[in-house]
């Protein structure tokens, strides 16, 4: 079987939808060698094995990306799809070519649909395209993917499609996290290359008005009021609402550290330097930093909403995203309590069990094949 896959998503910085397919890739190989996977794209493509995968560069405007990716991927791609041979196409990211005469099989994976939950997640062009588009992608689609059951739930309710439609295959974190015993002189190193010191509870993912960064800031407030040394340190690229953020971020320089960038090495390092994660999120597909720092041991205090209460269960501690306070209780008592502290600790770990990158890949490889 010829597997057509749109990797646009390994252009640009890494992100969640970029992270899946990467993650996707690099495990493909391990598990199968009967079919041939090829990659488009419009540039070359890092990180992949040149060996296994035929990267394909389909040019586009590149000045004009955003506004043409509808162009490239119904009319550059559609057309080169129709004239050669192939028996599926895969896109990690919702849409599909929407051509009538492409005789193939269509897979697409939608992450979630938060831009019809709610208006302020996203961007006025975005939601409007994804609301132009997505419908008939779904309606072409063989197959859906998702990562949730609150996700299929949604995807359900807003399209009226079949569950039967649908297949539910949970993200998996890489196997970089886990817990690690650092030593002094590389911790020291580390904190010094972050301007990190003292203890700190550790938020990743996008600095977006979705992910609730507010809430995070108003958390730390109450550890300043009160007097007690613990910083906040958010890692994560801008997203929708971040300038507004970023001025709060500024104000609350005394706790809380932003950092835009750090290396794919050091990440892992901060999650095992971290005394906590937090993660109070309005919505989530799933939460794949969420995992990320289960499978690295540390305790997770999360929000009750969207798919977060499927994804953690009782393997940590959950809020309100508005509970502000519940937050700051929840951090005081397993900052106080080294017994409590060690539980959550071994409960993250247990939680993360559940989720591995074989099954991520393996249940991929399985629907490509069954369909």
């Amino acid at each position: 079987m010829r597997i057509a896959i749109d990797a646009r998503a390994l252009e640009k910085n890494m992100t969640g939808i970029g992270r899946y397919l990467f993650d996707l890739l690099n495990g493909i190989p391990q598990i199968d060698n009967k079919n041939e996977y090829v990659l488009f794209s419009t540039v070359a493509l890092n990180g992949i094995d040149q060996n296994f995968y035929n990267n394909i560069i389909l040019k586009s405007l590149n000045n004009y990306k955003k506004l043409f990716s509808p162009f490239w991927l119904n009319y550059v791609l559609g057309n080169y799809l129709l004239y050669n041979k192939f028996d599926l196409f895969f896109s990690p990211n919702n849409l599909c070519p929407l051509n009538k005469s492409l005789k193939l099989k269509k897979i697409i994976t939608i992450h979630d649909v938060m831009f019809k939950i709610d208006k302020s997640y996203y961007s006025y062009y975005y939601r409007n395209y994804l609301n132009l588009l997505l419908s008939r992608a779904i309606a072409e689609a063989d197959k859906v993917i998702t990562i949730s059951e609150c996700s299929k739930i949604d995807i359900m309710k807003y399209y009226r499609i079949s569950e039967n439609k649908i297949k539910v295959i949970h993200r998996a974190a890489d196997s970089k996290f886990k817990p690690r015993i650092i030593e002094d002189k590389l911790e020291q190193k580390i904190r010094l290359k972050y301007k990190i010191s003292g203890k700190f509870v550790l938020y990743v993912g996008l600095i977006e008005n979705r992910k609730n960064i507010l809430g995070i800031l108003k958390i730390a407030d109450l550890f300043i009021e009160e007097n007690i040394d613990l910083k906040f340190v958010l890692i994560g690229k801008p997203g929708y609402g971040f300038n507004n953020i970023k001025s709060e971020i500024e104000k609350r320089q005394k706790n809380v550290i932003y950092l835009n960038y750090i290396s794919d090495e050091d990440l892992p390092l901060l999650y095992n330097l971290a005394k906590i994660f937090i993660f109070p999120s309005l919505y989530e597909g799933f939460g794949l930093p969420v995992l990320e720092s289960m499978q690295s041991g540390i305790p997770v205090i999360t929000s009750n909403t969207s798919s977060l209460p499927e994804i953690v269960q009782d393997f940590g501690i959950m809020h309100d995203p508005d509970d502000i306070d519940g937050f700051s209780q929840s951090i005081k008592s397993l900052l106080r309590n080294n017994i409590l502290y060690s539980e959550y600790c071994s409960r993250s770990l247990l939680g993360a069990e559940r989720y591995t990158q074989y099954l991520l890949i393996n249940d991929h490889v399985k629907l490509f094949m069954d369909l």
